[in-house]
C-alpha cells in the first residue's frame, strides 16, 4: 500500500506513515522493518486497536456525525492516545504546511435564477434520519442558483415556508420508523407541497419516506408520506450495494436527456411496482459491472426518487436542471 501511495502520482509527495489497528509494539517494529530501505519514508508511530474511540456501526456503515456527536471528552480521549502514540516532532520535521486550495467561486450567472436575479429557495432535509449527502450535490444546486434551507421532517413540526423545491437525501427512515409517521403535519404538508407541483428530488432513504410506508423485517408497517403506493420492506441482507450508471430520460417537466453516475447501498425493497399512467420510470439503471439495465427513477409531477444516490459532479446539468425547474 505504501508503495502504491508513492509510485501512482508522481507529484505526490509521501514523507511518512502511521500504522493504524497495530497489535502492538512488536507489531510496529515488525512493520518498520518491512519498509526496508524505501526511501524517505519516516515512521512516524502506530496506534493500536482501541474501544475507547470507535465509531459505532450499523447495517448501512458508521454512525452517523447526527446521531454520535464528537464531544469535548471524546476529543481529549482521542487527542491523548495520538500523543501516546505519534511523534509529533518527527512529524513536523518531514512535512510542511502549503497553502489550502480554494474552490472556485460560484459563477456570477446562474441557470437556477429566476427573472430579475431572485434565487431559489430550497428546502434541504437534514438530521439524523436524512444525512447521507455527497457535499459536491449542495455545492452544485448552490452554483446552479438555489439558495439551501435546511428542515427536519421528523422535528419541524411544519414544513419550511416560501420553498419552491425539496431535497429528500439518503439516511436510515428504517431507524427512526416508529418516530417519522407520528409528525403528520409535516407528512401532509410534503405531500401537498408534491401534490400541487412544486420540484422535490429524493434519493435511497428519501424515496423511502415518500412511499406508502415502510416494513421491517419483524413485520411492523409504518405509514410514511404515501406519495409512491407501495411499501417499502426491510430484508435482513443487502438488498444492492455498488456503482451504478443512470441514463435519465428527457420528460416533460423539463429535464433532458443525460447521463449520471452514483451509487446504491441499501436492504430494502419495494413491495410494488410503482409505475403506472401517473408514475413513469425515466431512469434506465445499469451496474458498472453486469451492464444490465432495469427501469428506475419514479417521476410523479414534479417529483422524483430513485435508490440511486447520484454524484452531480457527473453531469453538472442536472443540478442546473432540478433547480430552474423549480
Amino acid at each position: 500500500m505504501i508503495h502504491g501511495f508513492q509510485s501512482f502520482d508522481p507529484d505526490l509527495h509521501v514523507t511518512g506513515v502511521i500504522f493504524n489497528r497495530i497489535g502492538g509494539p512488536g507489531h510496529l517494529q515488525y512493520l518498520s522493518k518491512g519498509l526496508g530501505g524505501r526511501p524517505k519514508i519516516a515512521v512516524l508511530g502506530g496506534l493500536s486497536h482501541n474501544a475507547d474511540i470507535i465509531i459505532p456501526e450499523r447495517h448501512l456503515g458508521l454512525v452517523t456525525l447526527e446521531e454520535h456527536q464528537l464531544g469535548a471528552e471524546n476529543i481529549e480521549r482521542l487527542t491523548t492516545f495520538i500523543e501516546d502514540n505519534v511523534d509529533p516532532d518527527l512529524r513536523l520535521r518531514t512535512t510542511r504546511v502549503i497553502q489550502p486550495l480554494t474552490p472556485d467561486p460560484p459563477s456570477s450567472t446562474t441557470s437556477g435564477e429566476r427573472r430579475g436575479g431572485e434565487r431559489i429557495r430550497f428546502g434541504i432535509a437534514r438530521e439524523e434520519v436524512f444525512c447521507f449527502y455527497y457535499p459536491e450535490n449542495l455545492e452544485f444546486r448552490e452554483r446552479a442558483g438555489a439558495d439551501l434551507v435546511f428542515f427536519s421532517p421528523l422535528h419541524d413540526a411544519h414544513l419550511l415556508l416560501d420553498l419552491q423545491g425539496g431535497y429528500l437525501g439518503g439516511g436510515c427512515p428504517e431507524v427512526h420508523a416508529a418516530k417519522l409517521p407520528s409528525n403528520v403535519t409535516m407528512r401532509q404538508e410534503i405531500k401537498a407541497f408534491i401534490e400541487d407541483g412544486k420540484t422535490v428530488y429524493a434519493e435511497c432513504g428519501g424515496f423511502m419516506y415518500l412511499t406508502s410506508g415502510i416494513r421491517t423485517t419483524q413485520g411492523q408497517y409504518f405509514p410514511m408520506v404515501s406519495i409512491y403506493p407501495t411499501v417499502v420492506r426491510m430484508l435482513s441482507r443487502l438488498s444492492a450495494m455498488g456503482y451504478t450508471e443512470v441514463d435519465v430520460a428527457s420528460t416533460a417537466g423539463g429535464l433532458p436527456a443525460l447521463r449520471l453516475r452514483g451509487h446504491e447501498l441499501h436492504y430494502s425493497k419495494s413491495e410494488h411496482d410503482i409505475a403506472h399512467d401517473a408514475i413513469k420510470t425515466i431512469y434506465q439503471v445499469r451496474k458498472r459491472l453486469t451492464g444490465t439495465p432495469r427501469s428506475e427513477g419514479y417521476n410523479y409531477n414534479r417529483c422524483l426518487a430513485s435508490y440511486v444516490h447520484r454524484h452531480f459532479g457527473s453531469n453538472a446539468t442536472f443540478a442546473e436542471c432540478l433547480v430552474s425547474g423549480a
